[in-house]
């Protein structure tokens, strides 16, 4: 065997490879975008919660089923969690925003780029119509 021929099927190889594992590695990256998605909702459920809690102690406080001393550390936990879970909300949904506007501008560049083939000629004549029409 020539070194040229063991070269092309090593490429071979490689490239069946690569079109074996292209799959996959799609399929993770949309697995990641829905979990993303996933948290961030999970994220707001928890953050509201968390406000719904704050409420309610302070309801049984003003209604004296809670002690002062009991009050004033469960509302600084609450008010922890909640500050937590609303940066870590404010990160997913910055992230979403990033990756939305990712898309938006492939979305544009394809827009900007020219037609080719059976869509340019398409595209020609409808251009050609339009020139034609008078107001």
């Amino acid at each position: 065997m020539t070194t040229s021929a063991i070269l092309f099927g090593v490429i071979t190889v490689a490239f069946a490879v690569y079109l074996g594992v292209l799959p996959i590695l799609m399929a993770r990256q949309a697995e990641k975008r829905r979990n993303q998605d996933h948290d961030a909702v999970e994220l707001r459920a928890r953050y509201q919660l968390l406000l719904e809690s704050i409420q309610d102690l302070d309801f049984d406080y003003d209604m004296g089923k809670v002690s002062d001393d009991v009050y004033a550390e469960q509302r600084k936990m609450l008010i922890g969690r909640s500050v937590s879970a609303l940066m870590h909300l404010d990160q997913a949904e910055a992230h979403l925003h990033e990756m939305d506007d990712e898309i938006e501008d492939a979305i544009a560049a394809r827009r900007e780029r020219p037609a080719k083939g059976k869509d340019s000629n398409i595209e020609n004549q409808i251009a050609a119509r339009r020139s034609k029409v008078v107001l």
